[in-house]
């Protein structure tokens, strides 16, 4: 953390005396849009006195006490936060130090103290809609150290993933000026300054659609920048942010398709489920929404290759609860013929073999792309696989190795066909 934090300090402190540090959009704090909304004047002195820190403020290492739940998700929102603070380089030398402050004074938030200093901040922690700025934390849980605690509002455009996934961070601060403190923008964090820098751009759906075609690893990080610069711009926007969220949340849906066409199951799996913890439930399955439907599938398919039958069998239900009140004609029959497919894939694999293959027979019937009928041959070919029909089996394995080109459906063919040919030599 010592040369973490001295190389934070070099290239912020060369970083801001350029005159292109002033005009750049990244290093101005806006007030969220709550705050002038509501009229909300608590922190107001952030967005007044930010010059100050920006020219003179120093960078001290700090450790977050409590924020709005929002922050530790993806989202468009800035909410306030509370952090704890110190210029002594002890903590520098010794982070997990710091954290236990923090942990410390969140462990009272809303306790009865005996002491009366740690009481004010229980009952601050605890009423998160008063503020209190730069104020000394007592040494008798600091380990005799200056250590001071703050309010202060976290921007998520300058956190290096738009939410928190950390809890010590390079803090910028002047108490002897003003109250205000902010987290230091990550563009200037030592562990962030060598990435690269190159402006990106919001991409079309045709140009998305064309890499997840070519490359699915580039395509999950290139959606990961996506779903950063959309928060960006949805932070910024005055109008429909909704629609710049739910623009994040389909991105997120997207990059699972991905992962688990990579075979990244349990990556795809969190970001499905934290999808469907912001979903309204009970509103989603009565209306048969859409995303809810596509969202719960991807579901479908990643406990399907992680063996959870039951968990599959469960969800598919849900699926057709929901796609008989559904009614978008063409999305319709797609989502049918998905939830088809996801039935053979349970059947071949963990149920009714022959009701499984009888079904799968009738969706060869249908006009379908390569990568749907790619899939449909490697389950005939474990299909025949599980008859011990070994000549069979291989001869859809070979089909579908012909026109497949998804990675985990590539995996699945060669594993196959390899089992087969070591069978046929023992």
């Amino acid at each position: 953390m010592v040369e973490f934090m001295k190389e934070t300090r070099d290239i912020f402190n060369k970083e801001r005396r350029k005159i292109s540090f002033i005009f750049d959009d990244y290093n101005i704090f806006l007030k969220p849009k709550w705050m002038i909304n509501l009229n909300d004047n608590r922190y107001e002195v952030i967005y007044k006195e930010q010059g100050i820190l920006k020219r003179e403020g120093k960078i001290v290492l700090a450790s977050l006490v409590q924020a709005n739940q929002l922050l530790f998700k993806l989202g468009i929102d800035n909410s306030p936060a509370a952090m704890v603070y110190s210029e002594d380089l002890y903590f520098e030398e010794n982070p997990d130090k710091l954290k236990e402050i923090a942990a410390k004074l969140f462990k009272i938030k809303g306790d009865k103290c005996e002491d009366e200093e740690l009481q004010r901040f229980s009952d601050i922690l605890d009423d998160e809609m008063v503020t209190l700025f730069n104020v000394k934390v007592p040494e008798k849980i600091t380990f005799g150290k200056e250590v001071y605690f703050t309010t202060f509002v976290l921007h998520r455009e300058h956190l290096p993933n738009r939410y928190i996934d950390f809890q010590v961070f390079p803090a910028l601060v002047y108490p002897e000026k003003t109250d205000a403190t902010v987290l230091l923008p990550s563009r200037y964090w030592a562990s962030e300054w060598n990435k690269k820098k190159n402006k990106a751009k919001l991409l079309s759906n045709k140009e998305l659609t064309r890499l997840f075609d070519k490359d699915l690893e580039k395509y999950v990080e290139t959606i990961d920048k996506q779903i950063l610069l959309t928060i960006d711009k949805g932070i910024k926007a005055s109008l429909n942010r909704d629609g710049w969220m739910n623009k994040v949340k389909f991105y997120q849906y997207q990059k699972t398709t991905a992962l688990i066409n990579c075979g990244r199951y349990e990556e795809a799996r969190l970001i499905l489920e934290e999808l469907l913890s912001n979903i309204d439930i009970s509103k989603a399955q009565e209306k048969g929404n859409t995303f809810y439907i596509i969202i719960l599938s991807n579901l479908v398919s990643v406990f399907i290759e992680q063996g959870k039958f039951e968990e599959a069998r469960s969800n598919i239900e849900i699926i057709e609860k929901a796609l008989l009140k559904h009614q978008e004609g063409k999305t319709e029959k797609s989502l049918y013929l998905v939830l088809q497919f996801r039935r053979v894939e349970l059947d071949i694999l963990d149920g009714d073999l022959e009701r499984g293959i009888q079904n799968l027979r009738n969706l060869l019937k249908e006009e379908n792309n390569n990568t749907f009928n790619a899939n449909l041959y490697v389950y005939s070919g474990i299909y025949h696989y599980k008859k011990n029909e070994k000549a069979e089996a291989l001869q859809y394995f070979n089909q579908a190795a012909k026109i497949a080109k998804i990675p985990n459906v590539i995996k699945k063919i060669e594993r196959y066909i390899e089992k087969i040919n070591n069978e046929q030599l023992e």
